[in-house]
């Protein structure tokens, strides 16, 4: 029955004309080249794998791109994640995989409630996949009425998740500084795991890197199968095209699929790529534009915290210095006190 759903889902997410084509970010497949640049902006991201090897996916709404990233385009992007989590590794239907939903942030974003929720029935009814979820909340500045609205939104999403799978679905809320960091830290979560934003060094350059050596991979595998149908049916240009299908991309070795998971990308080789068209070299530069000021950010985010890290030292010492002082003071009065009066 989960497979039959899967298969009904995928269908309505991709409609008949690509719901059967491979989920690969060759542009060749399922996706299009705008969910391909919303994957590859972290929309969702990979993150790396867990002290115990437990797979990590990260949403964090913050990343997607304006005027390209859709609702519909973020599911069909799970889509791909979920398919590449299933085939890397046997353990993610049995032991599951993180999920970490970044929630509420002081930036507030808007949530689409309705593209929310059917990504969490996905998650649990549909993929193969098991999911545990982890919500994570890093409330704004207090303002008035902005924290009731925090509050029930926080409320109603945790709370359909939690009546799909009561057992897999956490709550981690920033109520001091570093907290959610230490919470990612106890589920086994590496510090270079970690995102920037949540207090780790890992950055969405990274993920970005992911993409492109997994690109080259899946290319040079459609390029394999593509040969190798060639050489049983010399004649037939048709059965070329048999190689698009997921059932080929299913019957790839375990080896190979873990080694794209893991971003083991090969060397060279493959045929030329068609020429970019000026609307694709567009969107590649506009793509671009949003990674280098995200980059900008993460840096300058990095910096802030420096500073704040600095500024709490340097106030740490100016306390042990004025406890010195302090001390130093009492001494000197009681030194005074041991003097008899006018006897210097």
């Amino acid at each position: 029955p989960r497979l039959c759903l899967y298969w009904t889902e995928r269908l309505q997410a991709f409609g008949p004309d690509r719901a059967f084509l491979p989920l690969t970010l060759t542009g060749q497949g399922a996706l299009t080249q705008d969910e391909i640049h919303t994957l590859q902006a972290g929309f969702p991201a990979l993150l790396p794998d867990t002290r115990t090897g437990q797979k990590v996916l990260y949403a964090d709404r913050r990343k997607a791109i304006p005027g390209t990233t859709t609702p519909e385009g973020r599911i069909r992007c799970e889509f791909y994640i979920q398919h590449i989590l299933a085939q890397s590794d046997p353990r993610t239907q049995t032991e599951g995989i993180i999920i970490l939903i970044v929630l509420i942030t002081p930036r507030f974003p808007p949530v689409n409630e309705l593209m929310s929720y059917k990504l969490m029935r996905n998650a649990v009814d549909v993929f193969p996949t098991k999911a545990n979820m982890h919500f994570l909340v890093i409330p704004p500045i207090a303002k008035a009425g902005k924290l009731e609205m925090v509050q029930k939104m926080t409320n109603k999403l945790v709370k359909n998740a939690a009546e799909r799978a009561p057992s897999h679905v956490h709550l981690h809320v920033e109520r001091q500084a570093g907290e959610v960091y230490q919470n990612l830290l106890d589920l086994g979560l590496f510090p270079h795991g970690i995102p920037l934003g949540l207090g780790g060094s890992w950055k969405i350059e990274d993920f970005f890197k992911w993409c492109q050596n997994q690109e080259q991979l899946e290319r040079q595998l459609e390029e394999e199968q593509g040969r190798a149908l060639h050489e049983r049916n010399p004649g037939s240009d048709d059965d070329k095209n048999d190689c698009t299908k997921d059932d080929a991309m299913a019957s790839l070795p375990a080896t190979a699929v873990s080694s794209a998971a893991s971003a083991a990308a090969p060397a060279g080789g493959g045929k030329k790529r068609t020429p970019m068209t000026e609307a694709e070299k567009r969107e590649k530069r506009r793509l671009a534009d949003v990674m280098h000021s995200r980059r900008k950010r993460e840096r300058k985010k990095k910096e802030v915290d420096n500073l704040e890290q600095q500024s709490q030292r340097l106030k740490h010492i100016h306390t042990k210095l004025k406890e010195e002082e302090n001390r130093l003071l009492e001494f000197l009065q009681q030194a005074q006190d041991l003097v008899p009066s006018g006897g210097v």
